[in-house]
């Protein structure tokens, strides 16, 4: 006689388990609460070897419905204890958040994700003043955002989806490196081979810059592009747009940009783009290495809360943030300070008038 022993998730799927490999009359010898769920004590009767065993399983057999009832006893017993531990858990949350009723109000403003105006409010002190709460909360933001320097150096090619402002953003890149008396180190590259004549645009900002561009709408193309950069310093690369209902285009810029030594991936984040959007868009470049986020078009948005929860969620570092739709127009640097006052004024702007100018002229 050997006893074994099954281990799973809950009871339901431990009993199954048992009677797919011992049978309904399966014997059951005792039931405890391990790490990873429950464990089964059984009797495997197919390995008797005397009477004597068969004695003992007998007996055993006859105790089976008390078991049974105590192995159910003890998982509803556990499953009570967990979820009063669970209630009392959320009980507690809410109260905290009620007496921060302050600082949820001031997270709201900024049409940040609930989720995380839960998480911010949780850290902030209760029973402050709405002018302390506002400086205590802008503060955490500005030490908390998700940023880094950015360099223009090597490679660096930035990705999208379609009107995220990628051509407009590489044009900036290079037309800062112009005026920083850089024009002999930089080449343009241009992968778009989803648009007709994609990479036209980029040709008209090379012929303005007077910057050598080239167009690579292959594996191969892009290597003799590479190569014919090779005494370049700083490579700005235009890629195709990226619809996110489409894997398979995403897979193609994957396998075109890991042929690239050292690279330097940026993701084009629009700033007016909801938070949906903002999401998908993430999820859609895990499979590839993204260095960090241009926060394009920021000169459109009414509100800064999508990209804000786009970054804190996500901690993806924001690199830089660009504006206006000229070359030579705002590529900035991160300051932190600066961008959560911005934020934080743009809760506070009436778009009422601009928004039926608007309407006025379109009709």
């Amino acid at each position: 006689m050997k006893i074994k022993k099954f281990r799973a998730a809950d009871s339901q799927t431990a009993l199954r388990q048992i009677r797919i490999e011992l049978g309904d009359d399966a014997s059951i010898v005792g039931c405890y609460q391990v790490g990873e769920g429950v464990e089964y004590l059984v009797l495997d009767e197919r390995s008797q070897e005397n009477d004597t065993s068969t004695a003992v399983a007998k007996k055993l057999a006859a105790a089976e419905p008390e078991m049974n009832m105590r192995a159910l006893q003890h998982e509803m017993g556990s499953m009570r204890q967990l979820l009063e531990r669970h209630l009392r858990r959320l009980g507690s949350r809410e109260v905290a958040l009620a007496d921060n009723t302050v600082a949820i109000n001031l997270l709201r403003q900024l049409e940040l994700d609930e989720v995380l105006v839960t998480e911010l409010a949780g850290r902030l002190p209760k029973g402050e003043s709405e002018q302390h709460q506002t400086l205590l909360l802008d503060k955490l933001l500005t030490n908390e955002l998700p940023q880094r320097e950015f360099s223009a150096s090597g490679a660096v090619a930035i990705v999208g989806t379609a009107g995220s402002g990628k051509t407009t953003l590489v044009a900036k890149l290079a037309a800062q490196a112009v005026m920083q008396g850089e024009r002999d180190s930089i080449g343009l590259i241009s992968l778009d081979n989803q648009r007709i004549a994609g990479g036209d645009m980029l040709r008209a900002v090379g012929r303005i810059l007077r910057v050598p561009v080239l167009v690579a709408n292959t594996i191969d193309e892009l290597q003799q592009a590479l190569l014919a950069f090779r005494s370049k310093t700083q490579i700005f690369i235009d890629t195709p747009s990226v619809n996110l209902r489409e894997p398979e285009q995403l897979l193609q810029l994957q396998q075109r940009l890991q042929i690239i030594p050292g690279l330097e991936v940026l993701l084009a984040l629009p700033a007016d783009q909801d938070w949906r959007g903002s999401r998908a868009l993430v999820n859609a470049f895990t499979t590839i290495d993204i260095s960090g986020v241009t926060l394009t078009r920021s000169d459109l948005a009414f509100s800064f809360g999508s990209p804000l929860s786009f970054l804190f969620s996500h901690r993806i570092p924001l690199a830089l943030i660009a504006e206006g739709a000229g070359i030579t127009d705002g590529l900035n640097a991160v300051d932190a300070t600066s961008l959560i006052a911005k934020a934080r004024a743009l809760t506070q702007t009436d778009f009422t008038d601009a928004v039926e100018q608007i309407d006025i002229h379109a009709a």
